[in-house]
């Protein structure tokens, strides 16, 4: 039970209207009433008063959101763990499979290259015999054939000085089974040889200018390589002087072979197209020799 006072403040000079100040008085008699109802709450559950004040509504919501997250997530796993067992089985399979396949590759490709090194051979005299007279044989006979055996030898022979050319890309393979006779294929194999030749005393002229630059002494040597420079030069010579056929198209060398001899060799590159003087540069890209 309450009770409700009502007192006139006649000695203030501020006058109040009595029902604001009966508004007022109930306001606290209702902030009384329910301090006291927290009191008993608080005495009956004093976990749920701990836990209160311990947490802010803030963080009771976070609280209980994380917990719902969880059980989510559980519950996706727990419905879903065949498929991701089987997605991680997948994964280690192919890891395993690839690292396999990469640890392998290396060691097929050197065996393979170790094989094609021995097999292959500088074209000689009596190998031009054998491979034109056969060539010709096929010709002439229409159920011998021999383009398979032919080919097989043109990939086993190279040239002496420019190795790295075989001769089933030197010549045009069509006409050399097709339409050449056994002399016209001699004199084919014949110029080849030749422009290997040519190659090879071009280098040997290089070589001579090379001899001229002091490279090896210690104070020049922080200048370029001697050997690198002489193999840029020889792979550029053969890729000018012999010719590279794919199929029955030739194919001119590549821009960047030239660059790569000025570039390794920065002593011989060119600073205009002008006439040759003492101090200039002795090595030009335009497809002749210096």
């Amino acid at each position: 039970m309450s009770v409700i006072l009502v007192t006139d403040d006649s000695d203030d000079d501020i006058q109040i209207p009595k029902y604001e100040h009966i508004y007022q008085q109930i306001k606290e008699l209702e902030y009384n009433f329910s301090s006291i109802e927290s009191t008993v709450s608080i005495v009956n559950n004093p976990k749920t008063y701990h836990c209160r004040r311990r947490y802010r509504p803030q963080q009771c919501l976070v609280k209980h959101l994380l917990t719902y997250m969880f059980t989510l997530l559980f519950l996706i796993n727990h419905l879903h763990w065949s498929i991701i067992f089987f997605s991680l089985s997948s994964i280690k399979f192919m890891s395993t499979y690839a690292s396999t396949s990469t640890t392998s590759s290396p060691k097929l490709s050197s065996s393979i290259i170790k094989e094609d090194e021995q097999r292959r051979l500088p074209i000689q005299g009596s190998d031009i015999d054998r491979l034109c007279s056969r060539t010709s044989r096929a010709q002439r006979t229409p159920y011998e054939k021999l383009e398979t055996f032919n080919q097989v030898s043109l990939d086993t022979f190279h040239l002496n000085f420019c190795s790295n050319h075989t001769l089933s890309h030197s010549i045009n393979q069509t006409l050399f089974f097709n339409e050449m006779t056994e002399n016209e294929c001699r004199k084919m194999f014949e110029k080849l040889i030749y422009y290997d030749e040519e190659a090879r005393n071009a280098s040997k002229l290089f070589f001579t200018y090379m001899e001229a630059i002091d490279c090896a002494s210690e104070e020049n040597r922080y200048s370029i390589i001697r050997a690198d420079c002489l193999q840029a030069y020889r792979t550029w010579t053969c890729s000018v002087r012999i010719p590279y056929f794919h199929q029955t198209q030739r194919i001119p060398p590549c821009q960047t072979i030239c660059d790569e001899v000025e570039r390794v060799c920065p002593t011989f590159r060119p600073s205009d197209r002008e006439p040759l003087f003492a101090g200039q540069s002795l090595f030009f890209c335009d497809g002749n020799f210096i």
